[in-house]
């Protein structure tokens, strides 16, 4: 049950992790596009930006997590929302990555000029005097940043797919 206090501090939470996804979504955009447009895969955020909005992410990751797991913090209206997300969250897994896969194989041949998702920002040469190759440093590096990547990326759609049932409740 929410605290006698504050029984809105579930939504603020949501609300709040809602607005830090966005924010994230239009700087990973414009990050994304500028990085395209220069044909460089440097960040082209400066330290500055880089460091906040790493922070936010960071942030944004512990609020998902929160929302997902803090049975105590919700009321049955929040409750009954969080059940039919996640029914909602499990047929979308069911369905998103086949489709996804096949997009995926359908668009890289058409786009040649953008990157693979599999390109290595790493210096070999840096890599070599570790003694280190490439390859297995990079398949590991690459494992673990899809995963952390998908993690959050699972969470935050979450918190989408709630905030839409919540919209669709009071309308």
């Amino acid at each position: 049950m929410p605290s006698k206090s504050n029984p809105n501090l579930y939504y603020r939470l949501v609300d709040l992790c809602l607005a830090l996804t966005l924010i994230s979504l239009v700087v990973g955009i414009y990050d994304y596009t500028v990085a395209v447009a220069d044909q460089s895969w440097d960040r082209t955020l400066d330290n500055r930006f880089s460091t906040l909005f790493t922070s936010l992410g960071i942030l944004n990751f512990i609020l998902s997590m929160t929302i997902i797991l803090a049975t105590s913090l919700r009321d049955e209206f929040a409750e009954a929302l969080w059940q039919k997300t996640a029914g909602t969250m499990l047929r979308a897994m069911a369905i998103l990555p086949p489709f996804a896969m096949i997009v995926m194989m359908i668009l890289w041949p058409l786009a040649p000029e953008l990157p693979s998702p599999f390109d290595s920002y790493l210096a070999e040469d840096a890599l070599a005097e570790e003694g280190l190759k490439l390859e297995d440093v990079t398949r590991f590096l690459g494992t673990i940043e899809t995963v952390g990547k998908y993690w959050s990326l699972t969470m935050s759609v979450f918190v989408f797919v709630f905030q839409w049932h919540r919209w669709r409740a009071r309308s």
